[in-house]
C-alpha cells in the first residue's frame, strides 16, 4: 500500500511541474510554427475515453498511474474500472477531494430504520476530451485534395465517478463529431456494486453502454485511432449499405457482471440492439454472455495488491483469457420497403499477454447470419487479429497490428483481405499525445461461384494520419 502512496505522491509532484511549463507555453503561442500549433492547438481526446482527467483530480495524482497512455489502461487502470471507479485498496485514504457526506456511517448500524449513508463528489467530475489530425489518403477520387486537416476531429465531453464505495457512473456527450456537429448523448451508465455476496461478486449495471463481451480489450484500451477488426468488421453491411451490427457500439441495456475469487470475470447481459437508446417493443431484445480468467496472483480486481507484490510500474505480467458470445435479430427496410428480420449469432476469443514493455492481444470471432439481404441465405464471416505493443521508452511506443477478415455464402466468397496498421505513440507528457498511424489493406483472390476473382490492391496504403491529443 505504501508504494501506491509513494507513487501517487511522486506523480503529483510531476503533475504540478507539467502545469507550470504548459503555462509558459500558453503565454508564447504567437511565436510557435504553424506546424507546432497543428499538434499543441489540441484541446481534448476521444470520445470513448474510459478513465477521465476527473479521477485525477479526485485522487491528485498523474494520469500515469492508471494508463499506459490515455486512454489505454494499465493493469491497476483496469482494476480501477471494474473496482466502479474507486482504488481497490483503501479508497477513501487516498482520495483528495472529499466527497460530501450524505450521511453518517453510523446509519449503516440502524438500516432499515434508516437511510443506508452515500456521497457525492465535491465537484461535478466532468472533462472534456477530443482528437486533431493531419490525414493522407492517396487513394481519394479527388487527387488533389488527399491531405485533410481535421481539426477538431471530435470534441466530447465525459463525466464519471462514484457515490460512496458501490454506486458509480460513466458518460459522454459528443458535441462534434467528423467535421459536423453531433450533439448527442453516447453513454450513460450507472453501476451497483458489490449487491450480493463479496467485494464485486455481484455488479448490475444499467443505462447505456459497451455491451461487457469486449471486456478483455474494450473500446478504449487501444493504442492505435482505428479498432480491432474483430469489434469493428460488419459483413453485413457490404451489399445493403446499412449498418449492422459491431460489438463495440453502445447499447441500452442491463448488464450483471461480476468477479469470482479474483482471478474469474463473467458479464451477461439484454440489450435493445440496433444501438437504439429507446426500444421498439416489437423487436427481439438481444443477449450476451463472457466468461474470462486471469492467470495472475492479483486477478481482475487487485485485491491482493498488498500481499507483497511489486509496485505500480512492474504491475505488468499477466495473461488472460476469455469467451464470449452475442445473439441477436435486426429487422430491416431495404429498396422496396418490405420489412424482413435478420437473426444472428456471434461467438469469440480473446487473449491478453503481458510481459514487462512487451504486450501481445488477439482475438478472434466467428459470426453467421441468417438472412442479412432478405435473400433467404445464410452470410458467415470470420475475423481475427494479432497486435504487439512495445514500450522502448515509457514515453515511447511502438504498435503493430495484423488482421484478416472473410465473409462468405454458399460458393460466393463476399469478401476477404488483410490490414495491417503499423503506429507510433509519443507521450509529450502523461496528458498529451502525439502518435502518427497508417493502414495497409491487402486484398485476396475470392471465389464466385467457382470462378476466381482476382484482388485490386492497386492502392494498398489506405490512409496515414498524423494524430496530436491532450486530455484534461
Amino acid at each position: 500500500m505504501m508504494l501506491v502512496l509513494n507513487s501517487i505522491s511522486y506523480l503529483q509532484i510531476d503533475k504540478r511541474k507539467t502545469r507550470e511549463k504548459n503555462m509558459i507555453r500558453k503565454s508564447n503561442l504567437t511565436g510557435i510554427s504553424l506546424l507546432s500549433m497543428i499538434f499543441l492547438v489540441v484541446i481534448f481526446f476521444q470520445s470513448q475515453t474510459s478513465a477521465i482527467p476527473a479521477f485525477a483530480r479526485k485522487y491528485k495524482t498523474s494520469c500515469s498511474t492508471c494508463h499506459v497512455a490515455f486512454s489505454k489502461r494499465n493493469l491497476f487502470g483496469e482494476a480501477f474500472r471494474r473496482n466502479g471507479y474507486v482504488m481497490p485498496l483503501n479508497d477513501a485514504q487516498l482520495i483528495k477531494e472529499k466527497p460530501v457526506s450524505l450521511g453518517v456511517e453510523a446509519w449503516k448500524d440502524l438500516w432499515p430504520e434508516a437511510i443506508w449513508p452515500g456521497s457525492l463528489p465535491e465537484s461535478f467530475p466532468a472533462a472534456a476530451v477530443s482528437i486533431m489530425r493531419v490525414k493522407y489518403n492517396p487513394n481519394k477520387t479527388d487527387k488533389e485534395n488527399t491531405l485533410d486537416f481535421q481539426m477538431p476531429m471530435m470534441f466530447n465531453f465525459v463525466f464519471g465517478g462514484a457515490f460512496g464505495q458501490d454506486v458509480s457512473f460513466f458518460g459522454g456527450w459528443s458535441a462534434y463529431a467528423a467535421g459536423q456537429n453531433a450533439a448527442g448523448l453516447q453513454r450513460l451508465f450507472f453501476q451497483f456494486n458489490s449487491i450480493a455476496g463479496g467485494r464485486n461478486l455481484v455488479n448490475i449495471r444499467v443505462g447505456r453502454f459497451e455491451p461487457g463481451i469486449s471486456d478483455g480489450y474494450t473500446s478504449t484500451q487501444r493504442l492505435t485511432l482505428s479498432y480491432p477488426i474483430t469489434f469493428d468488421y460488419n459483413a453485413t453491411s457490404l451489399s445493403t449499405g446499412q449498418g449492422g451490427w459491431r460489438p463495440r457500439d453502445f447499447q441500452s441495456g442491463i448488464e450483471v457482471n461480476g468477479i469470482v475469487k479474483h482471478n474469474v470475470y463473467y458479464a451477461a447481459g439484454i440489450v435493445n440492439g440496433e444501438a437504439k437508446t429507446i426500444g421498439d417493443p416489437t423487436d427481439q431484445k438481444d443477449g450476451y454472455l463472457r466468461l474470462a480468467y486471469n492467470f495472475e496472483k492479483y486477478g481482475f480486481d487487485g485485491e491482493t495488491l498488498d500481499s507483497g507484490l511489486v509496485n505500480l510500474n512492474n504491475l505488468n505480467n499477466s495473461f488472460m483469457i476469455g469467451a464470449y458470445t452475442y445473439w441477436g435479430s435486426r429487422n430491416k427496410i431495404p429498396l422496396n420497403n418490405t420489412l424482413y428480420n435478420n437473426k444472428f449469432s456471434r461467438f469469440g476469443l480473446d487473449l491478453t499477454w503481458h510481459d514487462n514493455n512487451l504486450e501481445l492481444l488477439s482475438g478472434i470471432i466467428y459470426g453467421r447470419d441468417e438472412n442479412p439481404n432478405n435473400e433467404l441465405s445464410t452470410l458467415k464471416n470470420l475475423a481475427y487479429f494479432v497486435e504487439g505493443n512495445y514500450s522502448f521508452y515509457p514515453w515511447l511506443i511502438g504498435v503493430l497490428r495484423l488482421e484478416h477478415a472473410s465473409a462468405w455464402k454458399t460458393n460466393n466468397e463476399i469478401d476477404k483481405f488483410y490490414n495491417i496498421v503499423p503506429n507510433v505513440t509519443i507521450l509529450y507528457r502523461a496528458n498529451i499525445r502525439f502518435s502518427i498511424e497508417s493502414s495497409i489493406k491487402i486484398n485476396q483472390d475470392r471465389n464466385l461461384k467457382g470462378i476466381t476473382v482476382p484482388a485490386n490492391n492497386e492502392y494498398p496504403v489506405q490512409a496515414t494520419a498524423l494524430n496530436a491529443s491532450i486530455a484534461f
